[in-house]
């Protein structure tokens, strides 16, 4: 069986929300940024990247190891977790089960083309400064016929040693404790918007966030009618879910498509003008994780 090279940092099972009777979404573009491309695609060929999270230098179940085994792991635990929020279960939610959607959640900041070529390319340079803590551990054990620096000598090593070492790095990114507990406090619901004029867009930016201090609000759809919300104080979700349909599907859309980078998704061609008036007009800027680029720059 061979290894899928197309990565998907739009998992298909999140774009199937989107789908009509005919198992197609429309898919949204502006590669030329004066005017809007439209096509109907199958999830499965929207929102990838050839080898987005491969290390083509490494054995092949070293290379491909982030997209085949970990995301795929975490992913399909995300889309059982989409399935009990769509559906509106009221079962138990098991640990693991709340800490996969939390995860799968938190990561459309992370796994998305461009913040990812940020984080492996600090994964890549920054951990092996010689000037570094590692370095200094590194002198207190080196041999007098050992290289003078950690990266040399682990660069002696072979079996891609340092590939490794920075896959691990960068899984733990994708997979924060510290983050996903937080997240899992959270207080957590899905609003049905299905009275709403118009439906709810995705793109691949879709996470909506409000950060003030200690509150916090991050909304994400997760089907044209479903919004998941997580706030941090009962206060900011009453005052959500007092917002009339349409209002609070127009302050959703509105984040959605102007915040994405590349692509928005749509069930239907209802919203095209606009999607057209707003798309990618509002695009988070580059560092996407200032600390890391600071550290990375030094």
């Amino acid at each position: 069986m061979s290894t899928p090279r197309d990565h998907h940092f739009i998992p298909v099972f999140y774009l199937k929300r989107w789908t009509g009777a005919d198992g197609k979404l429309f898919v949204y573009s502006r590669p030329y940024k004066n005017k809007i491309f439209v096509k109907p695609v199958v999830p499965r060929g929207a929102g990838f990247q050839r080898d987005l999270y491969s290390f083509p230098d490494c054995p092949p179940e070293v290379a491909q190891f982030l997209e085949s085994v970990f995301l795929q792991r975490t992913d399909n635990l995300a889309s059982l977790a989409l399935i009990k929020l769509i559906s509106g279960s009221q079962g138990q939610w098991t640990p693991e089960l709340r800490s996969a959607w939390s995860r799968f959640t938190i990561n459309f900041l992370i796994r998305h083309p461009h913040p990812f070529a940020e984080i492996k390319a600090v994964a890549h340079d920054g951990w092996l400064r010689p000037d570094g803590v590692t370095q200094r551990e590194y002198e207190k054990f080196r041999q007098p016929a050992d290289p003078e620096t950690f990266e040399e000598w682990v660069l002696q090593q072979g079996n891609n040693l340092s590939d490794r070492i920075r896959i691990r790095l960068i899984q733990s990114t994708l997979d924060n404790e510290l983050v996903g507990a937080r997240f899992n406090a959270m207080l957590c619901n899905v609003l049905d918007l299905s009275n709403a004029s118009f439906r709810l867009l995705t793109s691949d930016w879709p996470l909506y966030k409000k950060i003030i201090g200690e509150r916090m609000l991050f909304a994400l759809p997760i089907s044209p009618t479903s919004l998941f919300t997580a706030a941090t104080h009962s206060d900011i979700f009453n005052k959500l879910r007092k917002t009339g349909p349409d209002e609070l599907v127009r302050q959703i859309n509105t984040s959605v498509v102007s915040r994405a980078r590349l692509y928005v998704y749509g069930s239907d061609r209802t919203q095209e003008r606009f999607i057209e008036n707003r798309m990618s007009s509002a695009m988070e800027m580059p560092p996407f994780f200032p600390t890391l680029a600071k550290t990375h720059g030094n």
